[in-house]
Order: structure tokens, then sequence, then C-alpha cells
């Protein structure tokens, strides 16, 4: 029988290996239908940003507060002949799949098997690390990295932890944070502690200061992806609709009740803490716990507030509720209920993710660009200088887009600045819902008014459409300059 066997107190326990692996193939099947949801604003970037560093800029274009790791590799895949989106959705799938598989060997290794299973089983169940788990975003790719750190970490091997913390920078910035647990971690381990910690800090820091000279060579400014990002986070639409931290609470007793049991997880470290230097497990646990704090503690500070954020903690938080599930089962139950009635709970928590997203994953997806940039597409070829206001519409084209319109961020100034400017374009793809101004902002309404203005009485209107939600989509040209 293919089985993992541990040593839980002074009895020997079995645990198939087939179950866990079922749960993943079911968790990896479930991944790969949620492939078909309508396309997001971020993956389009994404993909025009890989073109752009693939193309040497003379595809898509460049928004300078995005990490570059998750772009270059989606270029590299485009240049091979891939489809960049798909390609792009089938990584995220498989750093999804990479991390329930890191849960496991985590929990084998700071816990038991029978932990790790259940951990695993609340894991693949979430319905955030599902519903997330297929987008061309950086979320799936910097919370495998920071598992895979968190793993290296456990395992001893300070270097390789530090290289992936820097990678997982690359991917996503605030992955630099989970530093900081990882020392004091390594602070409580005896021998050598100046050695490990300068083997995971020298990579971790080299890649961290490349990319803040390549930014200081290029921008002028080490720091101006952090940032500028910051600001433009703090501005969007999206931070004004979610100020309270509690979307967080409502998001993860909508995902999954059985998370919050990892509350009760510091209690079971306090009490244990005196052996933390020399127990190699308790040292685990303790990475795990303040890495998944540090974490959550960030979000909860930054004023841009988005359940998808918790993606990143789902792991962690999976393996701290196991543990303390398992714990309370076995005082109520005995060992044999024990294992088998948290893992069927957590198992049934999946069925929830089904009936919130069976319409979505039976649907099909959203067509990836608006219709009428596409017809003029077809019909014509646009001229530079070329503008657009989303991303979406070139997303299926081999442009380039010589300025974001929405980019950094919609204000009164921006709209000021690009009124100043009309007189030397060629063609703007337009939608006017990514030109709205946050409520209540009367200067910012009459500035995009009177830019609005001036482009219907410079530019000729080629094709418009009004959708749905009274999006007005409108292509302007005009006849005095070159086409691309």
């Amino acid at each position: 029988m293919d089985a993992a066997i541990v040593h839980d107190g002074e009895r020997s326990v079995v645990v198939p290996r087939k179950v866990v692996g079922a749960i993943i193939a079911l968790c990896a099947l479930l991944m790969i239908l949620s492939m078909r949801h309508p396309l997001e604003w971020d993956e389009a970037v994404f993909v025009e940003m890989g073109k752009y560093l693939a193309s040497h800029g003379e595809v898509g274009f460049f928004e300078v507060i995005r990490p570059p790791l998750l772009p270059t590799i989606i270029g590299g895949l485009w240049r091979l002949g891939f489809d960049p989106l798909i390609a792009g959705r089938l990584l995220a799938i498989a750093a999804s799949v990479g991390a329930l598989l890191l849960v496991y060997r985590i929990g084998l290794r700071a816990f038991d098997v029978y932990t790790a299973a259940i951990a695993t089983a609340l894991c693949g169940s979430s319905s955030i690390f599902i519903e997330w788990s297929s987008y061309v975003m950086s979320d799936a790719p910097a919370m495998f990295l920071v598992v895979l750190s968190l793993y290296l970490l456990i395992e001893e091997r300070p270097l390789l932890a530090g290289l992936v913390v820097g990678c997982a920078f690359l991917t996503r910035f605030v992955s630099l944070l989970v530093i900081v647990p990882y020392l004091i971690v390594e602070l409580a381990r005896p021998g050598q502690r100046v050695t490990r910690i300068a083997r995971l800090l020298l990579p971790a820091g080299a890649l961290a200061c490349a990319f803040l000279l390549v930014n200081r060579l290029n921008h002028g400014s080490a720091l101006l992806p952090i940032t500028l990002g910051s600001r433009v986070a703090a501005n969007d639409a999206i931070a004004a609709a979610h100020p309270s931290v509690w979307v967080y609470v409502e998001g993860l007793l909508k995902d999954n009740p059985l998370l919050f049991a990892a509350l009760f997880a510091p209690i079971h470290l306090i009490a244990e803490s005196r052996a933390v230097v020399r127990d190699h497990a308790l040292r685990a646990r303790l990475a795990i716990a303040l890495t998944v704090s540090f974490v959550i503690a960030y979000f909860v500070a930054i004023a841009h507030r988005e359940v998808r954020y918790l993606v990143i903690a789902i792991p962690m938080l999976a393996l701290l509720s196991a543990w303390v599930l398992r714990r309370l089962a076995l005082r109520l139950f005995g060992e044999r209920r024990a294992v088998f009635g948290v893992l069927i709970c957590a198992l049934l928590t999946s069925a929830q993710w089904a009936t919130a997203h069976h319409r979505r994953i039976l649907s099909p997806a959203a067509p990836v660009a608006t219709t009428v940039f596409a017809q003029f597409l077809r019909d014509a070829k646009p001229t530079r200088p070329f503008w657009i206001s989303s991303p979406v519409q070139i997303l299926n084209t081999d442009l380039r887009a010589d300025l974001l319109i929405y980019f950094p961020t919609w204000n009164v100034e921006r709209a000021i600045t690009l009124r100043n400017q009309l007189p030397n374009q060629g063609t703007i793809f337009l939608n006017t819902c990514d030109v709205e101004c946050t409520a209540h902002d009367s200067p910012c309404e009459r500035a995009t008014a009177a830019l609005l203005s001036d482009m219907n009485a410079r530019f000729e209107r080629r094709m418009q459409h009004s959708d749905a939600r009274k999006c007005e989509h409108v292509v302007f040209t005009s006849r005095h300059l070159d086409s691309l």
C-alpha cells in the first residue's frame, strides 16, 4: 500500500497518499474548468506588458508599477508561439497546484500526516483559492513562491529560500515582507545564526537591489514602481468601494468558516514556546504563523482592499486551521473519528464553491475585446500617436499603445494634461466608463467633460457603441497623421 507513515505520539498512523492525490486532482480539475472566466482588466495588462518586454517595445505597453517577473515569463511564452492569455492562465493553475503540494509537504514537516491531509483539503476547498487560481495576475504565482520559500526555510535551506523570496518580490512587491518572519525564525534556531541569516538575505537582497538599480537607471527613481503603485492603489475606485477591513472577514466567512480556527493557533504556540529553540516542528509552526500574520497585517493596513489579496494567505491559514481542528477533534472524539470527521467537513465545504460558481464555469467566457474596436481594426489601422483607455482594447493585436489614458490614475490633473496634448494625437480608443471620476469630485467631472468635448470637436468619430452599462465606446481618428 502506497502510504505515508509517521509517528503521532506513541502510535503509528497510516494515511494513503492517494487520498491527498485525489484532493489535488479534484482541485486541479476545478481550476481548469474555471479558466472559462471572463477577462479581467489586470490580465490584459500583464499580457500586453509581456508582449512589450519580449518585443523590445514594439508591441503592447508597459506599466511601471507592475512587478516584472510574470510579464517576462508571459512574453517569453508569447515569443515561443503560445497564446499568452491561455499560457498565462495555465501557468497560474500550475502555480496553484504546486502550492497545494507544498501545503501537504509543509504539513508533514510541521505537524503530522493527518494534519497535512486536512490542510490540503481546507486549502483546496477554498473558493477564494480556486477562483483566483486561473487568472493571469500576480496572486497565484506569488502565493506559490511564498509557500515554496516557506518550505525551503523549514527544510533549513536558507540560501534557496532567500532566492525564492527575491523572485516572489519580483512577482509581487509585498512578498518581500516574509523575509522579516523568516529572520525571526532563523534567530530562534541554535548555532551559526549569522551565517544562516547572511545566506537568507544575500540572494533576496541581490535581486531586490538589481530591480531598484534598473528603475534608477530607467526612470530616475529606484522606488518609483512601489511609491507610484501605492499612490494609485490608494486613490482608485476599488479603494473607495472597500474602506473597511471587514471585507476580509466577510470574504473568509463566505469562503470557509473553518479557516477562522487559525485564530486559536497562537494559543497553542505560546503553550509550546519554551521548546521552540530545540524543536524543529515547533519552529516550522512559528514560521507559518508569523508569515501569515505579517501578510494579513499588511493587507489590513493598506487603503486598497480586495478579497483576492487573501489568496497568498490561504495556504498558511489552512495549515494552522488544520492543526487546531485536529487537536480539538482528538480531544472530543479520539483518533479515528477525529481524522476523518474533520477531513470530511473540510471536503464538504468545496460544495459551496461549485454552487456559487457553476454558472460561470458552464457559461462561455466574455469576449476579450470590445466589438467596436475589433471592427475598426479589421477595416483600418490606427494612426500615431495611439491612445487607449483600456488594455483589453488591443489584447488580440500586435499594436503598441503610445499612451494609457487611465494611467497612473484618473483625476482632474490627468484630464487637464491629456486635453493639452490632444492637438498632436492620431487615434484614440475610448470607453467613457474608463474615465469616471470618484464620487463628489466636481473639478474632475468638469475637466473630464471638457476633455470629451474637445475630442468631439477635434476628431472624427469613426465608430461608436453604447453597452448595457451605458458606457460609450468610441474610436476617434485624425486624418492628418500617418498610419501605424
